[in-house]
């Protein structure tokens, strides 16, 4: 049992030091993602051919 609470401190400890390194990595992700989405929607269709000419 003394362990375990060992274990859970650290690892609650590890998410308050890194806190902003883990909110940017969750911005990077949905960033990602979006424009991932946003490609997909764009492919395939004459818009993205116009928008190259323009």
């Amino acid at each position: 049992e003394e362990t375990v609470k060992f274990i859970l401190n650290g690892i609650h400890d590890n998410i308050i030091q890194e806190k902003n390194l883990y909110i940017y990595l969750i911005i990077i992700a949905v960033m990602g993602a979006v424009i991932a989405n946003f490609s997909k929607l764009l492919q395939g269709k004459k818009v993205a051919e116009t928008a190259f000419y323009m």
